[in-house]
């Protein structure tokens, strides 16, 4: 499509009103308009403009998120990491403007745009996911969009594909990405590529020998036991069990009582959700367990805390898919101050750098295929890396898979594990996946 005729196909989706409806739902704060005095091109990042009067158009970027329920301590950390994200953008905050050097909002073909966060919550339920879907697309005019784990993509596929919509996921799943998915990025650390990365540091450094695995019954579930497990394998780690057990469990006694009596050199719980994770160490330490406890999955630091019955239960606990709280990239500061500004100390934990990616990346993607044509900005972005790209883990990061899935649309970034010391977490090694693993 020609980039006049999608501009104006864009204006007169915008001229109607874009309707918001969430019961927990909160609106990102409109930029003043500003301007630069000369139009950045799409190669190049813009030196902080002056501001001036010109008009920005907003453009939908819609989220059919979490933000009730079990899963809501992730999907209401998403939600406002998003928030973070879009006015950093409009506004050219400290990120956009000062550590990437860009005016506020971003540019096509000359034109002045930001971007207006619609969020809709599904409650973790697949069929309120598919009316959120229909609501984003038929009635917001979404073109972009985020969606909240797995059990809102599957039902929505049908939806998301015939209308070519943009999507930006965070979660595991065998099929959430490939070839007949040509628009559709996975944001999230694997645990294809983090275990490549961390396995082998498990093994040299730390010698671990023998592991014994519990994990749920869930999509996301099997694919962390499953690379964990074969990874650990290759490197000499001995596999003693893989238990699986029912979605939703909270006695987790049986099947950590069977771990226990191999005597392993850890075990890991692939995968536990938060807050659930708290429970689960909790009841290791109660059945005598002394060991080593390795989460291949976030936990979120508030929950784990009120749920882990004594603060000595979770010393020495092991994760991924965080950073530790020292925080000790500019980026990463950066956003663990704009949140705690935001939403309290209380609420933060390394954990929520998971979900600050997207939208800073997709923006970028739109500048650099000068269009916000989804097909485009989809070819744009999956050629894109570091130092074009600067992920909230760290750098480098590119996006993978292509030999998993059939296409580079998998985020990778560097792993880090992080170790509870004193009742804090902290980074204990960072690591780059192999270029090839992924």
């Amino acid at each position: 499509m020609k980039r006049n005729l999608l501009i104006c196909a864009l204006v007169g989706i915008l001229s109607v009103g874009i309707v918001f409806a969430s019961c927990t739902q909160t609106s990102s704060t409109p930029a003043t308009p500003t301007t630069s005095t000369t139009p950045t091109t799409p190669t190049t990042p813009a030196t902080p403009a002056t501001p001036t009067t010109e008009e920005a158009i907003e453009i939908p970027f819609g989220t059919c998120s979490c933000l009730s329920g079990p899963y809501a301590p992730w999907g209401l950390s998403e939600h406002w990491a998003q928030e973070i994200m879009v006015d950093d953008i409009n506004n050219g905050g400290g990120c956009w403007g000062d550590i990437y050097g860009h005016e506020p909002g971003f540019r096509v073909d000359g034109q002045l745009y930001k971007w207006k966060l619609i969020a809709y919550d599904y409650k973790m339920d697949s069929a309120e996911a598919v009316k959120v879907v229909n609501r984003l697309v038929y009635e917001d005019g979404v073109k972009f969009m985020h969606v909240f784990c797995w059990p809102a993509l599957y039902p929505t596929r049908d939806i998301l594909e015939q209308n070519k919509i943009f999507v930006s996921e965070q979660g595991m799943g065998e099929d959430i990405i490939g070839p007949e998915y040509p628009r559709t990025f996975r944001f999230l650390q694997e645990p294809n590529t983090n275990a490549a990365a961390l396995v082998p540091y498990m093994y040299d450094t730390l010698g671990y020998r023998t592991v014994s695995i519990i994990g749920d019954d869930t999509a996301d579930g099997v694919v962390y036991s499953d690379e964990y497990g074969k990874w650990m394998e290759q490197v000499g780690i001995e596999v003693l069990s893989k238990q699986i057990y029912e979605p939703n469990t909270q006695d987790y006694t049986p099947f950590l009582s069977k771990a226990i009596a191999e005597n392993p050199d850890l075990i890991a719980g692939l995968k536990v959700d938060a807050p659930l994770m708290g429970m689960f160490v909790k009841q290791a330490r109660e059945l005598g367990y002394e060991g080593d406890i390795f989460m291949g999955a976030p936990f979120t630091w508030k929950e784990l805390v009120e749920t882990c019955g004594d603060m000595e239960n979770i010393e020495g606990l092991l994760s991924t898919m965080m950073i530790g709280e020292e925080c000790p990239l500019e980026r990463q500061q950066w956003f663990r101050d704009e949140y705690i500004a935001r939403h309290g100390e209380s609420e933060w934990d390394g954990g929520i750098v998971d979900r600050a990616d997207p939208i800073h990346m997709i923006t970028i993607a739109i500048e650099k295929a000068n269009s916000l044509d989804p097909d485009e900005v989809a070819a744009a972005l999956e050629n894109l890396e570091s130092p074009d790209l600067k992920s909230f883990y760290g750098d480098p990061c590119w996006f993978g898979g292509e030999s998993v899935w059939g296409i580079n649309h998998d985020l990778v970034t560097p792993a880090s594990l992080i170790k509870v010391v004193d009742g804090h977490p902290i980074t204990l090694a960072t690591i780059t996946p192999p270029r090839d693993a992924y």
